[in-house]
């Protein structure tokens, strides 16, 4: 299970819509990473991404089909920031949303043995936000890097 801060920014209607698009897609990733080969439909994961996350998220389910693994357990997020919403391409709204991951929550099996792979460390992650015009906030870039944090 994913385990988010206490103190997410959801003061305002607009800042918890942004979070909860953001929370959806992080369970959407996890439901289909635990079982990469049980969904042929990938519809589910475009209800909560758009841009090159919409590709991103497919292209991970893939990876994890070619390389036979799976996730059990979900990522730990901390120190969550979230910077206003600006118009980006085409006056679309975006907000970006910087945090760390820790990855130590999350445990990965080769799927025919059941090996786990050794895990570790953290990263900081940026979520780039978009406003749908059916004004959900879905994933649209997704970028990390391996550091501590």
């Amino acid at each position: 299970m994913e385990s988010y801060p206490a103190d997410l920014p959801t003061g305002d209607p607009e800042s918890a819509a942004i979070i909860a698009g953001w929370q959806d897609y992080q369970g959407v990733f996890k439901k289909f990473s635990a079982d990469p080969f049980g969904y042929t439909d990938f519809s589910e994961t475009q209800y909560v991404s758009t841009g090159d996350a919409a590709n991103l998220i497919i292209m991970q389910v893939e990876l994890m089909r070619r390389d036979r693994v799976r996730s059990e357990g979900g990522f730990v997020f901390r120190d969550l920031t979230l910077f206003a919403p600006e118009s980006g391409t085409d006056a679309v709204l975006q907000a970006r949303l910087e945090y760390c991951v820790d990855v130590s929550g999350l445990k990965l099996f080769y799927i025919d043995t059941g090996e786990q792979l050794p895990r570790s460390g953290t990263f900081l992650e940026t979520a780039i936000m978009e406003q749908g015009k059916d004004a959900r906030w879905r994933v649209f870039r997704l970028h990390n890097i391996k550091q501590p944090c």
